[in-house]
């Protein structure tokens, strides 16, 4: 789940009750001030030149979205990959450009069947089949919801939708002010829901064919969450933090999202694997 961030880039939660687990969230770093990260012990150690050093300790962390203006130690870097620490980094623009996690040590059944699907010459086909009807799907929820909230949406704009998203693949803009904010906090969140998932971010088929899983995924919720701001426009606007709290709202179904849409894989892979034995 995506959380609320304060200006100083975390949300930190009330104690938990006796028996419950600590939650675990996600750390902002957008280096608009100078900052520095290094390590302190069991915690990343984070300095800016506005304030004093802050620890946020890695068992409550569940990933990190850093910006251009960030330095990271290489110690820092190296604890991150020893606690399964995922990071997504951003250029200047706030545009996600590349990310770091570890390697996958406990592989899944499905990442068992993404490689044996990859081993056929038309494994790459299959896969842009599941994620076509994925599209389709996401279009095909969000249009039931408008019509249960009486907000019907014409044949004519649903068609259009339907060819830019599903048969043209064009990438769903975000139309509100915080479109780089929920860029790179939904490739952080995507990022950490592989590595849960027991598979990679990125695969490769034949001939050297990049299956770029994690960036699939995150498409997948960025048109889901684009379908569902449509029309706020100018009204979504405020500082990160007032921003963040609106891709809260949204979040709170993206762990929801990102299992069905993993779930559907498995079954279209585990279809189609069981045709060619």
């Amino acid at each position: 789940m995506i959380v609320h961030a304060a200006a100083s880039a975390y949300a930190r939660p009330a104690p938990p009750a006796a028996g419950e687990t600590a939650r675990r969230l996600p750390l902002y770093l957008y280096g608009r001030i100078a900052t520095q990260v290094g390590v302190d012990g069991p915690a990343l150690l984070v300095r800016r030149t506005d304030k004093a050093p802050s620890r946020y300790p890695f068992s409550r962390l569940a990933r990190v979205i850093s910006g251009a203006g960030v330095e990271w130690s290489a110690r820092a870097l190296a604890a991150c990959l020893e606690h399964d620490l995922p990071i997504v980094f951003l250029d200047r623009a706030g545009q996600p450009v590349g990310y770091l996690h570890a390697v996958q040590t406990k592989p899944s059944r499905l990442d068992d069947l993404l490689t044996q699907l990859l081993d056929r010459p038309d494994g790459l086909d299959r896969y842009a089949l599941w994620l076509r009807h994925e599209r389709m799907h996401v279009l095909r929820t969000w249009r039931a919801e408008q019509a249960a909230a009486c907000a019907d949406v014409s044949e004519d704009e649903y068609r259009e939708l339907v060819r830019r998203h599903v048969y043209l693949e064009e990438t769903a803009p975000l139309e509100v002010a915080g479109e780089h904010l929920y860029l790179g906090a939904i490739s952080a969140y995507t990022i950490d829901q592989i590595q849960r998932a027991g598979i990679r971010p990125l695969y490769w088929g034949l001939h050297g064919q990049p299956l770029r899983l994690a960036d699939d995924l995150a498409g997948l919720l960025v048109l889901d969450l684009a379908l569902r701001l449509r029309g706020l426009g100018s009204a979504a606007h405020g500082d990160d933090a007032a921003l963040l709290t609106i891709l809260h709202a949204y979040g709170q179904g993206l762990t929801e999202r990102c299992r069905c849409a993993l779930g559907r894989l498995y079954r279209h892979l585990s279809k189609i694997l069981d045709e060619w034995r």
